[in-house]
């Protein structure tokens, strides 16, 4: 998933943690068809990881 893709969800921010590498990781609790994902998205990096 872009960035791009990310932006256009009906996502909600739930909190943010930082990452042993120092990097401050947000987390988002979205719906994406249909199911509820947790997204984390690394601001520093533009990683996103969807589970």
């Amino acid at each position: 998933m872009t960035i791009e893709e990310f932006t256009k969800l009906d996502a909600e921010f739930v909190d943010y943690f930082t990452s042993d590498e120092g990097y401050r990781i947000e987390q988002y609790y979205a719906r994406i068809d249909g199911m509820c994902k947790d997204i984390f998205v690394c601001k520093a990096t533009g990683e996103i990881e969807v589970i």
